[in-house]
């Protein structure tokens, strides 16, 4: 539970501090954000209750690890305009 937590922890506080390195209108990314939450807050009920609890952090700890990797392919990738 203790690695669960600090894995949710990192990407909750961390996450958006690396988006806004990126030059965005601050405004846009934190109203993206609030959306992507509340989206994936609705995503999340619906799986926790339909698949049982080890099989739903699985799934919810694999999705974070291609999230995070698709960031990091689009941040390595984005070369700003030139």
């Amino acid at each position: 539970m203790v690695v669960i937590w600090a894995c949710a922890s990192f990407a909750f506080f961390m996450v958006p501090f690396y988006i806004g390195t990126l030059d965005y209108n601050i405004y846009l990314m934190s109203t993206a954000t609030a959306l992507g939450e509340v989206i994936s807050s609705v995503i999340c009920l619906i799986v926790t209750h339909k698949i049982d609890k080890k099989k739903s952090i699985s799934f919810f700890t694999a999705i974070s690890c291609l999230g995070s990797l698709a960031i990091t392919l689009i941040i390595w990738l984005y070369k700003g305009d030139d």
